[in-house]
């Protein structure tokens, strides 16, 4: 893989003190976390495991096991507990609507709060648990276990709907979803194809088929689709960048190594890719970044991260990733 020098970049987190996992919290609390640095000019939280992240009011909101975690700028940590009893196996996922952060399983959409849900919106009509999933205008779109249909959840009732149906077996080996103001866009593993569902017309419509690799992650931003290739044997991994006016397709990185989530912001894709090593295939993971404008050489931003290190949300000043039990924050400089 080519890159270029490091770019300078500040980091800094906070190790987490949990507050317990079990029961319910009696009143907020706000912990003030130590700090950990265990490796030179990097400082790291323990903060489980993390699926997905989110800004809210600027504070980051993440889960972990059965807990909502909300930090404040000022560095404050506060428990937050929707009281679902979720089997062991069941992840909830994080859904972001306006302000309002709220768990998701297949039976409820839960606001959860310093002492218990402050509220619970019933889900009936799921087949089965989410997957993959993209927040759009108050609704949820999502994909369930080896399922062709796209379901849509209104947020606001819990209402049940299937929005679009995919070819036949498009989901047996897996979904990516991602949402526009107008669209919703669908990669499918085992068919290797992007598909676009206009929001409109609920109409399915292949945009790029035969790609190199199954996909295993995509994005939108200002008209360009971003791909991500997966790696294999025959194959290196690649990501790739479709024009939605002209459909040409384009790719901007290579030799990516396990490479999945994507984020997009401020001009740029991160993702992340592991390093090779004769002892281990997967060591350690290198976050990248490139222009969305394809026009730039793939950069690394900082390297030798903790195992399974996703990129997973961006701020005006820093970028938010976790792997490994680990959350970082990294400033923009």
């Amino acid at each position: 893989m080519h890159v270029q020098p490091p770019v300078k970049l500040a980091m800094y987190a906070v190790l987490v003190v949990l507050l317990g996992t079990t029961g319910t919290a009696a009143a907020a609390r706000c912990e003030r976390p130590a700090i950990r640095e265990d490796h030179p000019g990097r400082r790291e939280l323990a903060s489980g495991a993390v699926r997905e992240a989110a800004l809210v009011d600027g504070a980051l909101v993440w889960i972990s096991g059965d807990t909502t975690w909300r930090m404040s700028q000022d560095g404050c940590l506060e428990a937050l507990r929707d009281g679902e009893e979720v089997p062991q196996l069941v992840s909830r996922r994080l859904v972001v609507d306006g302000t309002a952060v709220l768990t998701m399983t297949k039976e409820a959409l839960v606001e959860p709060g310093p002492s218990g849900p402050l509220r619970r919106i019933p889900i009936v009509g799921l087949p089965d648990q989410p997957e993959t999933f993209a927040v759009h205008d108050g609704a949820v779109y999502l994909n369930v276990f080896r399922g062709d249909a796209i379901y849509k959840v209104t947020i606001a009732t819990g209402q049940v709907e299937t929005f679009a149906k995919l070819p036949a077996d498009s989901g047996h080996f897996g979904l990516s979803l991602a949402a526009s103001d107008a669209a919703l866009y669908v990669t499918s593993y085992g068919k290797r194809w992007l598909a676009e569902v206009p929001f409109a017309t609920r109409a399915p419509k292949i945009l790029t088929r035969a790609l190199p690799s199954g996909p295993v992650g995509v994005a939108v931003a200002n008209g360009q689709v971003f791909v991500n290739c997966e790696d294999g044997p025959r194959f290196a991994g690649a990501l790739l960048r479709i024009d939605l006016a002209t459909a040409k397709s384009q790719v901007i990185a290579t030799k990516l190594v396990n490479s999945d989530q994507l984020l997009v912001d401020d001009g740029f894709v991160y993702l992340r890719s592991y390093v090779k090593t004769k002892e281990r295939r997967t060591a350690n993971v290198n976050l990248l970044r490139v222009p969305v404008d394809g026009r730039g050489k793939l950069e690394l931003v900082e390297g030798n991260l903790p195992r399974a290190t996703q990129p997973l949300v961006a701020s005006a000043d820093a970028v938010f990733a976790a792997g490994n039990g680990a959350m970082i924050r990294i400033a923009k400089r």
